[in-house]
């Protein structure tokens, strides 16, 4: 099969080193719900400190910081006016 390509590489940030697995999570847009998914990496995914089971969806908000292993990244969302 064809390998599997990711989105967002992170590899310009040294993320391996923190230990961020090459296929980590999913994000998801539906409508305004953001989400995240864990797909089994190495060294887990958390938000706010707060382990995420591998192949559970989560919602994440502003403010939230995801944990890929120990590359942390805080959620900002920017909602313009409709």
């Amino acid at each position: 099969g064809q390998p599997i390509t990711p989105d967002v590489d992170l590899g310009e940030f040294n993320a391996f080193d923190y230990g961020v697995s090459r296929l980590h999570i999913v994000v998801r847009l539906t409508g305004e719900n953001l989400s995240i998914m864990d797909l089994g990496s190495s060294n887990g995914t958390f938000i706010n400190g707060v382990r995420l089971p591998v192949n559970s969806i989560q919602s994440v908000s502003s403010g939230d910081v995801v944990s890929l292993g120990k590359f942390r990244i805080q959620i900002l969302v920017n909602r313009t006016a409709q």
